[in-house]
C-alpha cells in the first residue's frame, strides 16, 4: 500500500468515524419526533465523496450517480427490514442478544444481496435511480408509520467510553474500507459500498438495545424524511463536485444538503404539531 493510499485510508478512518459517532450521539439525545431525521442527515456519504473525489478525480460522480442513488434504496430497504425483522424475532422469545444478531444479520445480507445485484447491473439511468429510491423511500415511510407504537420521548441515556470508541471504529472501519476498494479495485464498488448503512447499523443497535423492538420503528419512523437530504447531496455532488472541486464542492452540496434537512425537519415539525391538536374520534 502506497503512503498516499495509506494517509486516505487513515484520514477516512479517523475523520469519518469521529463525526460520525458525533451525529449518532445527538440522534440518541434528540426528541423521538425528530431523531430519525438526525439519523438519516448525509455523514457518511459526506466523508465516503470527499475521499472518493480525492482518490479517483472530481468527475467520476456523474458516472456513479445512478449506482450511489440505487444503493440510498437498498440503505432505506435495510432499515425497514431491521425493523420487520426485529418484530418476528421478537416473537421467537429468545434472548434480547441473540435476538439483536439475528435481525442484523439477515437485515445486512439483504442490503448485501441488493448491493450485489445494484454492482453487478452497472446501472447507468439516474432518472430511474431516482425514481426506484423515491417509491423505496415512501414505502419505508408508510411500512414505519404503520407499525410504531405511539411511546413518550426517550430518556436520555449516558454511554461509556468503550461504547462510543466501538461506535468509532465501526464506522471509520466502514469508511477506510471503501477507500481502500476504491483506488485498489475501481471507484464503481466505492460507490456502492459509499451507501453502506453505518450509522443505521450503529443506531439501530444502540436503541433495540437500550428501548426494546417495540420502541424502534417510533425512533426511527422520520428517518426516511431525513434521508431526503443525502439524495440531494448525491444529485448536488454530480453538478458542483466537477465544476468547482472537492473542497468547494463538499461545502456547498453541504450547504444545500443541510438546508433541505433543515426545511424538512421545519415541515415535518409543523406536521407532527398538526397531528396532536387534532380531536381524538
Amino acid at each position: 500500500m502506497s503512503a498516499i493510499l495509506l494517509l486516505q485510508v487513515v484520514s477516512a478512518f479517523v475523520l469519518g468515524g469521529l463525526f460520525t459517532t458525533f451525529l449518532t450521539l445527538v440522534t440518541e439525545r434528540s426528541p423521538r419526533q425528530i431523531a430519525g431525521i438526525f439519523m438519516a442527515l448525509p455523514t457518511t456519504v459526506v466523508f465516503t465523496f470527499f475521499f472518493l473525489g480525492w482518490v479517483a478525480g472530481k468527475n467520476v460522480f456523474d458516472t456513479i450517480a445512478p449506482t450511489t442513488v440505487l444503493s440510498l434504496s437498498s440503505s432505506m430497504l435495510f432499515l425497514g427490514s431491521y425493523i420487520s425483522l426485529s418484530r418476528i424475532y421478537k416473537r421467537l422469545q429468545l434472548p434480547l442478544a441473540i435476538e439483536m444478531a439475528l435481525t442484523y444479520i439477515s437485515a445486512i445480507c439483504i442490503w448485501f444481496a441488493l448491493g450485489l445485484l445494484i454492482a453487478l447491473l452497472k446501472f447507468h439511468n439516474l432518472p430511474v435511480a431516482i425514481g426506484i429510491y423515491t417509491l423505496t423511500n415512501l414505502a419505508i415511510y408508510q411500512l414505519l408509520t404503520a407499525i410504531a407504537h405511539k411511546s413518550p420521548d426517550h430518556h436520555i441515556i449516558r454511554y461509556t467510553t468503550k461504547q462510543k470508541i466501538m461506535r468509532m471504529l465501526f464506522v471509520g472501519t466502514v469508511l477506510g474500507t471503501m477507500v481502500a476498494v476504491t483506488k485498489l479495485i475501481s471507484p464503481f464498488w466505492g460507490g456502492v459500498l459509499s451507501m453502506f448503512p453505518a450509522v443505521f447499523s450503529v443506531s439501530l443497535l444502540l436503541f433495540h438495545y437500550y428501548h426494546g423492538t417495540d420502541g424502534l420503528a417510533a425512533l426511527v419512523q422520520k428517518a426516511p424524511i431525513g434521508n431526503w437530504a443525502v439524495l440531494v447531496y448525491v444529485l448536488c455532488a454530480v453538478i458542483f463536485f466537477p465544476k468547482t472541486g472537492i473542497i468547494w464542492g463538499t461545502l456547498i452540496c453541504l450547504i444545500i444538503s443541510f438546508c433541505t434537512a433543515a426545511l424538512l425537519l421545519k415541515v415535518s415539525h409543523l406536521l407532527s404539531q398538526s397531528s396532536l391538536k387534532q380531536p381524538v374520534r
